[in-house]
């Protein structure tokens, strides 16, 4: 991949997990290119789709390769409101109004569905399956393990409940609002304002500020610079609406069990962020 030209230094940058065959090629590249650009929409098409058909390929062009899991992510699902939906629900089309990463990453999950094939006599074939994720916390995997396993043991027959060709979604089981999950960490971190010291806003307020603030740059830029993310349309809807995933699916046909220490998660992250930026956050805690 080759990145577009930018003199703008990217900075300490923390690559989590990243110790696998995929983590310490992206920590090798960093190192090598210490540079960052602005994300073009065709980038997520390039890096997500044109990456995952190339390597799709190497593996069924593979002798030695017979299970290829896709980490995806519960944002391929169309829409922006999730009620505990399953994995047959609508994945956003290529002509849809959405960002080019939901785009990208939902035919990416199709296309490595499609490419699934069960062995042949001669024991030619991909077995392939897609985990979708939601906001992914935590050190220890218990999620590509399991999947990857299952399909090895994947001599289905006809009745069996498949693994290969298929997606799961992979979540801790514990679905929270967005807020309640924000305020566990602030009160991992120290900050003991009550409910009633907060001051919100109605959401209709916010996604229209948010419209505003779109269009503004849109007509000003004509369309050429996008709003900084945490202003923009998208990052509010990620605050206000409901995305909740059904995982029935992961438990019964992958095994698949939450291991969740949420309380324990919170508290290590927040201590590893104070450690090394204790400076930042203080003045952001109450005392």
């Amino acid at each position: 991949m080759t990145l577009k030209p930018s003199s703008r230094a990217l900075g300490p940058a923390l690559v989590i997990d990243g110790c696998g065959f995929v983590g310490f090629h992206i920590v090798y590249a960093l190192l090598k290119d210490p540079t960052c650009g602005p994300v073009e929409p065709c980038d997520h098409y390039k890096i997500s789709v044109e990456g995952t058909r190339n390597v799709l390929t190497c593996a069924t062009e593979s002798p030695t390769i017979k299970v290829l899991v896709y980490t995806s992510t519960c944002a391929v699902s169309k829409g922006y409101q999730h009620f505990n939906i399953g994995e047959t629900a609508p994945l956003w089309e290529q002509d849809s109004e959405t960002t080019p990463y939901f785009k990208a990453k939902a035919l990416a999950d199709t296309l490595t569905r499609e490419a699934n094939s069960p062995l042949d006599g001669q024991g030619r074939g991909l077995f392939t399956a897609t985990l979708r994720l939601p906001w992914v916390y935590g050190e220890r995997d218990n999620q590509a393990i399991p999947a990857a396993k299952k399909l090895l043991e994947s001599e289905s027959g006809p009745l069996d409940p498949r693994v290969d060709g298929e997606a799961f979604h992979i979540t801790d089981g514990d679905p929270q609002p967005f807020w309640t999950f924000s305020r566990m960490i602030w009160q991992t971190a120290g900050d003991n304002t009550t409910p009633d010291q907060v001051t919100t806003i109605p959401g209709w307020l916010a996604l229209s500020m948010a419209h505003g603030i779109e269009w503004t740059y849109f007509l000003c830029t004509f369309g050429r610079v996008r709003p900084p993310l945490k202003t923009s349309l998208l990052y509010i809807q990620y605050t206000i609406y409901n995305a909740t995933y059904d995982i029935s699916k992961a438990r019964t046909r992958l095994g698949y069990t939450p291991l969740v220490d949420k309380e324990g998660h919170l508290k290590s992250s927040v201590g590893w962020e104070f450690e090394n930026h204790e400076g930042k956050y203080k003045r952001l805690l109450r005392k």
